[in-house]
């Protein structure tokens, strides 16, 4: 925070240090000062879209959804393909409830980025919520292949395989969740 400090004396218009300053904001849990920042980066980028996708990313983070959506859709109507775009529309989506969209905009992010994790994370939840247990099952088996410690995956992958009737794969999928979960009574319950 030091040098960003420096650095904001130093050149305060400068659309590099605006944007680390959005960035520490932001992995800071200061969603608000992110979405300023990256406001003031719009100010003086109109064009950015980095700008535009900070907002969103910050606005999503303070359930400020409205906003989020219509920041992300102006990115999308010039970079359709944008993975970064396409998995924060689908976050905000997954976040107001609506499923169908969060597997479109998933599923695009993934055409862009075939190996975007959280993308692939939203769209075997999504799948799941659809009742598309095939498809949920092939995103969550890979998102668990790359991010073998997330339980709440696990878990969501073992619920999916129990809805194919697989309950040997859930209790296979549950097993290394079992020492990382201690207590935790849901996980407990998948295995049985």
């Amino acid at each position: 925070k030091e040098h960003l400090a420096a650095a904001q004396k130093e050149a305060p218009k400068s659309p590099q240090v605006i944007e680390l300053a959005g960035d520490v904001a932001f992995a800071g849990a200061d969603f608000a000062g992110s979405e300023q920042a990256y406001q003031s980066l719009h100010e003086l980028q109109p064009w950015n879209l980095v700008a535009r996708l900070g907002m969103a990313r910050a606005q999503i983070s303070q359930s400020k959804l409205k906003d989020a959506f219509t920041n992300v859709d102006l990115v999308l109507k010039g970079a359709s393909k944008d993975p970064r775009a396409n998995y924060l529309r689908a976050l905000a989506a997954y976040l107001s409830g609506d499923m169908a969209n969060v597997q479109t905009y998933s599923q695009r992010a993934l055409s862009a980025a075939p190996n975007y994790l959280p993308a692939m994370l939203l769209a075997g939840a999504s799948s799941y919520a659809l009742k598309q247990y095939e498809e949920a099952d092939n995103y969550l088996g890979q998102y668990i292949h790359e991010v073998p410690q997330n339980i709440q995956a696990r878990k969501l992958l073992a619920a999916t395989e129990l809805a194919l009737n697989r309950p040997g794969d859930a209790v296979k999928t549950m097993t290394p969740a079992v020492a990382q979960a201690g207590e935790d009574v849901s996980v407990l319950a998948l295995i049985g």
